[in-house]
């Protein structure tokens, strides 16, 4: 939607006063967070965090199918309710309608992911769920690169005789 975007931003304190007004066109909110260069690194967090709820979502989708209930049952538990979100759920309706109209690529939720991956080796850490959400979409980038990230659901959950 137009104006609603979130500007995180960062840099010098002085260049503020110059830079508001632009913002303020741009988006709804500005979030300052510290020197240059911090504001990227807010946005890969945000943007891990983000691709590994739609990944959970989709493959939540396909549990609540496997154990017999409709998928409407979960999205009304979700909807209005403390646990929804108002993207999880435009993102549970492309899945849904299997139409993935690209707000946020595949191709660059992995590009996100891989730098995420960086992040953690530079700092010597493990980030279990980033190998596991970055290994799914990396499966579905290889035919849905140019739809949106919640073009996941189309990965079908595989057995665990599948996955050895």
């Amino acid at each position: 939607e137009e104006g609603q975007l979130t500007i995180l931003a960062s840099g010098p304190d002085s260049a503020r006063g110059r830079v508001e007004p632009v913002f303020a066109a741009l988006g709804s909110r500005v979030q300052w967070v510290g020197a240059a260069g911090m504001g990227s690194r807010l946005k890969l967090a945000a943007n891990h965090w983000m691709i590994a709820m739609v990944a959970t979502l989709a493959e939540t989708m396909h549990l609540c199918r496997l154990m017999g209930l409709e998928e409407q049952q979960f999205i009304a538990l979700l909807d209005g309710g403390p646990l929804g979100s108002s993207y999880g759920l435009e993102k549970l309706g492309e899945m849904q309608r299997h139409k993935y109209p690209a707000g946020f690529p595949v191709r660059l939720a992995l590009k996100d992911l891989e730098l995420v991956r960086e992040v953690a080796n530079s700092c010597d850490v493990e980030l279990p769920s980033l190998d596991t959400v970055l290994e799914r979409v990396g499966d579905v980038e290889r035919g849905h690169a140019d739809d949106d990230l919640a073009a996941v659901y189309e990965l079908a959950p595989f057995s665990a005789a599948e996955k050895r």
